[in-house]
């Protein structure tokens, strides 16, 4: 395997600071809520307490997609602090058709764009999202889609989503 046959791809490289700061955020407001219910006899303060520390960490996770086209693989992999493996999925390149992309609109006058692999199903596999105002171009996401296809050397489905 040459160094240049692996290709990385971050799933929202600028998503970590934002969930940080929302992650400290619930494990500041678990610590105030579980020093606010230390009398209390009910189990459900304790189990709240744990799900929002839980639901914390779970935001911490960084997900990112390594392609390795020696070799004719995908793996995709969620790790903790960017470090710590939680979960990982690995698949062969030949299982998937194309590369295509899908526009989601978002309530709040956004959409998200994902960029990723095509299943023989048409379900797309995502391996990179970005945000972007409702309706725009997105810019980035064709130029990920562009490198995705030359990493893999699978066809392009429709860019348009």
């Amino acid at each position: 395997m040459t160094p240049h046959s692996t290709n990385i791809f971050d799933w929202h490289p600028h998503r970590i600071k934002r969930c940080a700061f929302i992650s400290f955020a619930l494990a500041l407001g678990g610590v105030v809520w579980w020093t606010a219910t230390l009398r209390e006899t009910h189990w459900y303060p304790r189990v709240l307490t744990m799900l929002s520390a839980m639901f914390g960490l779970f935001l911490l996770v960084e997900q990112a997609a390594r392609i390795d086209s020696a070799a004719g693989t995908v793996t995709r992999e969620g790790r903790l602090f960017g470090r710590y493996l939680v979960w990982r999925r690995r698949n062969r390149i030949s299982d998937f058709t194309g590369i295509g992309l899908k526009r989601h609109h978002d309530p709040d006058n956004g959409d998200t764009i994902f960029v990723g692999l095509r299943r023989p199903s048409g379900r797309l596999v995502a391996i990179q999202c970005f945000f972007v105002s409702r309706n725009h171009a997105c810019h980035e996401a064709e130029r990920a889609a562009l490198l995705l296809a030359a990493a893999t050397r699978l066809p392009m489905h429709q860019l348009a989503a």
